[in-house]
């Protein structure tokens, strides 16, 4: 998986981000190629103390491309995500504090065409990060999501997972967040 992604900051609290998604997975023996553009925006809003929820509100365009001979399908999804940031051991997030990541996650299908499973999802996870400096941190994230595999049913898949993640930024600025 490649996702190069360019943010421009607005103001403090105010993101637009845009990127692109290349993924290739295996479905009945055979490779599935999908290519994922996206755009989105970041609003840290409201503030409570020194913790900003972080409302996340995202488009993409989903084309699969299958080397079989399948129909290549596209789907257009929204994605809306709400978390936060609080730490543990020091009043804000800078170097050397722990801190808790909760986080809710959404996914609304708006366009499908040909065959695109698991367009409509939810996600939540929980997480524990270290953040070393403002360019370093980790995470140990536990993720549950369930999703449709058709747009007519319940959510009925269910996938637990467990990450963890080491972030290193190239920027000196900050979010709000202070990560």
């Amino acid at each position: 998986m490649i996702r190069p992604v360019i943010i421009y900051t607005m103001r403090d609290e105010l993101f637009l981000q845009g990127g692109v998604s290349f993924f290739v997975s295996e479905e009945g023996g055979k490779n599935v190629y999908e290519i994922r553009p996206w755009q989105g925006v970041n609003l840290f809003f409201p503030r409570i103390g020194s913790i900003y929820l972080n409302n996340f509100l995202r488009l993409e365009e989903r084309f699969f491309l299958f080397d079989h001979d399948e129909e290549n399908s596209v789907s257009i999804r929204a994605r809306y995500a709400l978390t936060t940031v609080i730490p543990l051991n020091k009043k804000q997030v800078i170097d050397h504090t722990v801190y808790l990541w909760p986080y809710v996650e959404a996914f609304i299908p708006i366009y499908e065409r040909g065959l695109n499973p698991n367009v409509e999802r939810f996600r939540f996870s929980f997480g524990l990060g270290y953040r070393f400096n403002k360019h370093i941190k980790t995470e140990f994230v536990y993720m549950h999501e369930k999703s449709k595999v058709e747009l007519d049913n319940s959510f009925i898949e269910n996938q637990n997972t467990m990450r963890i993640i080491l972030r290193y930024s190239l920027t000196n600025g900050t979010k709000p967040t202070g990560l």
